[in-house]
């Protein structure tokens, strides 16, 4: 299985995303990734 990182536009955009309310389900279909994915990134978010 291939797995390709999150990049760093990637992840601004997740934060823009969250920050104005969009659903993880939506995001993901926006950045065509895996709902996971986001929920991840969104978990790393709330550590920093």
């Amino acid at each position: 299985m291939n797995y390709k990182h999150l990049s760093i536009d990637e992840r601004e955009k997740i934060l823009f995303y969250l920050a104005d309310g969009l659903s993880l389900c939506k995001i993901a279909h926006r950045l065509g990734r895996n709902k996971s994915t986001t929920k991840a990134n969104r978990a790393i978010a709330k550590t920093t």
